[in-house]
């Protein structure tokens, strides 16, 4: 700093929610004892990681980390880079479109600074029109988390960035690289590059950008997760759909652009949303809907359609007695976004419904929301992903069991489908079920009789107690719970098993479909398809219907094994929880064998489908026994908070980063400079990882 002082733990705010200085120097030897642990798909994704990186031998890395949303990405891919290229001496450059995503990755770099074994000193820098100017890039900063904009606002310094030679790359939210702002930016890129995207939805770009985004990060896939299995193991919660029909008919409000608009970019145009959100009898619905089920929805997050919107909807919910607020790029009463954001992610806070137009939809960590309430309509899979996955934390990384997911759905001849959640996220929302004619009461999908048990008791008493309070939502409003898993093996019997959740009352159809396909000869299991059993026992019998990829791993299961699948009910669910198990071996004071003994007899069909070796099961219970001793290590927490040598204050345009941070020169470099930046790369690769990760820091 200017004054020499040590800003030493100083944080206006904690963790990402707090303001975020645009540049810090931290002390790797310096940092607190204690680190956040990976989950194992975080550790699996380090491992992958290590192998590409040792396959190339120093030559180009490119690929995909593929992570559904609220898995860790910034975490998982930060971590990684810290001990993998900034403790080699390399420079980490992160690009993203937001500042809050900037932010995020520069608090997940001071937290990992840990990781940067044998550095003396870390820098780190957010370059945007919010924090440092692209001119205060020097060559002593490690991290630069940059925004695409202020890139290409100043394209010489973007091309001295991107192509030195050595650095990794990171493009956050990789769906968006193929746009031509991004891959203008990444044709600067040296040949022998070092390219990593993450993202939640690899393959649901337009499908003209599809060949241009595999083309971008050399066509791979890195490392994988999958959605239902980090929902199983409770990294993510599990979500609740609810649909409601607001009854009011598009067709009268569409602009001459809206129709090309939908079909090129999913989205209306901005005209016909300002004209949709002042629809006041619409506005009434989703307030009444909210306070009808105001103590079960909990922290929501509400998506609208314009600032104009947001505000009236927030100015709705305030007056009805609810603690309310909205942020947005502007704010027509100049209040202050942080202010409501901070009070909304606080645990303490007492915001009750935030309301965004779309500044929350990526990137944001609001682990404590439980649902989210889409109050304006999307035709994009990936925004709706996005949207929606701001309340899937689940218990695990300190969020929910289960997210209600509330989708207003309007009607319209000329739309289509092309606004239905259930096309757009068939295994959020579940494919579309038939609406019920205008002026007949919207049929309950409820969860199975009271004598069923947890582990999801909210959900089941939710969908229990569905008819609420408001005469309006009660008669327009469908909800589901989770009833019953089943084990499916669609590639043999010796194959790996996943599971296929059923909700409500489909129950009775998949036992429905699982006799009709049993009953069948062998031979001609290979002329039914999904959609044939779809028609036959689910279109207009049960809602949400089961995704496609269940019924067709269904027949697939059928043909491999020629075996009805077991289905399994909450109970059964229950006794294999790591979590339940954890607690029963902690107040039986169970022994060694004692456990083992448990945990064998636990381990069936359906633990299996969940976690594949037994060895993973048993790691997965101890790790929950251990959390129960030491809940301050729980995966998915900030950790301890960092130590800055020095940091800037939060500024505009970087003015007063400018004046914190002493430069001798007007283009001369704040960072803090050192002769000779070490790139271990040239001798040859680290050792690997560790097991567990990367070294927890000294």
């Amino acid at each position: 700093m200017a004054d020499g002082r040590s800003t030493a733990g100083r944080r206006d705010g904690g963790g990402s929610g707090g303001r975020i200085p645009p540049h810090a120097v931290l002390v790797p030897d310096r940092q607190p004892a204690g680190w956040r642990l990976p989950f194992p798909h975080q550790a699996e994704a380090w491992e992958a990681l290590d192998a590409a990186d040792a396959r190339a031998g120093g030559g180009p890395l490119q690929g995909l980390v593929v992570m559904p949303t609220g898995s860790g990405k910034t975490f998982t891919a930060m971590t990684w880079a810290m001990g993998r290229a900034v403790g080699r001496g390399d420079r980490v450059i992160w690009l993203a479109h937001s500042g809050l995503l900037l932010e995020q990755a520069a608090d997940a770099a001071h937290r990992a600074v840990g990781r940067a074994w044998g550095r003396d000193r870390v820098s780190v820098r957010i370059v945007s029109g919010s924090h440092c100017p692209p001119s205060h890039i020097g060559d002593g900063d490690d991290v630069v988390a940059c925004s695409i904009p202020s890139l290409l606002r100043h394209r010489g310094h973007a091309a001295r960035l991107l192509g030195a030679p050595g650095a990794l790359l990171v493009v956050d939210e990789a769906h968006h690289a193929a746009a031509a702002s991004y891959r203008e930016l990444l044709g600067l890129l040296p040949d022998h590059r070092r390219l990593i995207g993450l993202t939640a939805t690899p393959t649901r770009t337009r499908r003209d950008e599809r060949p241009v985004l595999a083309g971008l990060f050399g066509g791979r896939i890195i490392h994988r997760v999958e959605h239902d299995v980090l929902v199983e193991r409770g990294v993510l919660a599990r979500p609740i759909p609810v649909r409601v029909s607001t009854g009011v008919r598009l067709d009268g409000l569409l602009g001459p652009d809206d129709l090309r608009l939908l079909e090129e970019h999913g989205h209306l145009d901005a005209a016909t949303l300002r004209r949709l959100g002042r629809i006041e009898a619409r506005n009434q619905l989703v307030v009444d809907h909210y306070l009808a089920r105001r103590d079960r929805y909990g922290r929501s997050l509400v998506f609208a359609g314009s600032v104009d919107h947001a505000a009236l909807l927030a100015d709705r919910l305030a007056r009805a007695g609810v603690r309310a607020d909205y942020v947005a790029a502007r704010r027509p009463d100049g209040g202050d976004d942080r202010s409501a954001l901070d009070r909304f992610r606080d645990p303490g806070g007492d915001l009750e419904v935030l309301v965004s137009v779309g500044k929350l939809a990526e990137g944001a960590d609001l682990p404590l929301t439980r649902t989210v309430i889409l109050a304006s309509p999307t035709g994009s899979e990936i925004r709706l992903r996005q949207m929606v996955g701001r309340a899937l934390r689940g218990p695990a990384v300190g969020g929910t069991e289960h997210a209600y997911l509330v989708a207003f759905e309007d009607e319209g001849r000329l739309l289509g489908r092309r606004l239905d959640p259930s096309r757009l996220a068939p295994d959020l929302f579940g494919p579309a079920a038939p609406r019920p004619p205008a002026g007949r009461r919207a049929r309950t999908v409820a969860g199975p009789p009271r004598a069923a048990r947890p582990p999801w008791p909210e959900a089941v008493a939710a969908a229990r107690d569905l008819r609420g309070r408001s005469p309006a939502a009660s008669t327009r409003a469908e909800e589901a719970a989770p009833s019953r898993w089943y084990v499916l093996r669609p590639g043999g019997p010796d194959a790996p098993a996943r599971t296929a959740l059923a909700y409500g009352d489909q129950v009775g159809c998949w036992e429905g479909a699982i006799a009709h396909l049993a009953a069948l000869p062998r031979g001609d299991l290979g002329r039914v398809d999904w959609r044939a059993a779809r028609d036959r026992f689910f279109a207009g019998r049960a809602w949400p219907e089961p995704a496609p990829d269940d019924l067709d791993d269904l027949v697939a299961h059928y043909r491999a094994t020629g075996l009805a699948p077991r289905g399994f009910d909450r109970e059964a669910r229950a006794a294999c929880e790591p979590a339940a198990l954890a607690r029963l071996i902690r107040d039986g004071d169970l022994g060694e064998r004692s456990r083992l003994e448990l945990l064998e007899g636990r381990y069936g069909e359906l633990a299996a489908a969940i976690y594949p070796t037994p060895r993973s099961f048993r790691e997965a219970v101890d790790l929950e026994l251990h959390l129960l001793f030491h809940p301050e290590e729980r995966p998915g927490g900030p950790g301890p908070d960092p130590v800055f040598e020095e940091a800037s204050g939060p500024g505009r345009g970087g003015r007063r980063e400018a004046a914190v941070a002493a430069r001798p020169g007007p283009e001369a470099s704040p960072g803090p400079s050192r002769p000779g930046r070490r790139r271990a790369r040239a001798g040859g690769p680290a050792d690997p990882l560790p097991a567990d990760g990367p070294r927890p820091p000294r």
